[in-house]
């Protein structure tokens, strides 16, 4: 996401310091001067640098690491190209700059570091007990979280598969594939701007 700043980091700050042309360990510097940067575009704020400087350490481990990792993955006959392994990168990955995303929501050091210490506290309970609903999204919005992730799951099944759904709609019968077509709509229409009291004007990037 982002493309128009990603883009302007690279042209205006990664390529002009030299982008991977200078060598692994300048490569790494100019990675991490550019989250830093990236960092300090949202907010002067010491979350904002925390945030861009995990980013960007995120991002030269993962790939000084990457040669070790593939090694170890060929000394255990794993297979990295398999949905399971691929799907536990994405998750790792997602985990990771969820995490980071923490200091860049909270309003200071202090207000993150303790998010984090709460966020450790297993509490099983709240599972069933009613409190999530509690934390902003009520029992409507769960259920339609869930219909998301069964879509997304049967998404990733078809994709895994190769299987062309875009080619068997267009064989179906008209009345099918209208029915399908106005489910399409319905399904836009709630997943893509959804819930009470939405207003444009609180996403979060038109404080920047």
């Amino acid at each position: 996401w982002h493309i128009s700043l990603s883009m302007w980091l690279r042209d205006y700050i990664y390529f002009p310091l030299g982008g991977s042309k200078r060598g692994k360990l300048r490569k790494y510097i100019n990675i991490a001067v550019v989250f830093l940067i990236s960092g300090l575009w949202h907010g002067t704020g010491l979350t904002f640098l925390v945030w861009g400087i995990l980013h960007g350490f995120m991002r030269i481990t993962g790939e000084i690491l990457l040669p070790l990792r593939k090694k170890i993955a060929s000394l255990l006959k794993i297979n990295r190209d398999n949905m399971s392994n691929r799907f536990l990168r994405v998750a790792v990955t997602f985990f990771m700059v969820t995490f980071n995303w923490i200091f860049f929501r909270a309003l200071s050091l202090r207000q993150a570091l303790d998010l984090i210490k709460s966020s450790l506290l297993i509490r099983p309970w709240e599972l069933t007990d009613g409190t999530l609903f509690n934390y902003s999204l009520d029992a409507k919005d769960f259920n339609v979280i869930v219909v998301g992730l069964i879509i997304m799951g049967i998404n990733a099944f078809i994709s895994e598969k190769k299987y062309n759904i875009k080619q068997k709609i267009l064989e179906q019968g008209i009345w099918f594939k209208w029915l399908l077509f106005y489910a399409a709509i319905i399904g836009i229409l709630i997943f893509g701007i959804y819930g009470p009291g939405y207003n444009n004007a609180n996403f979060m990037y038109f404080n920047f």
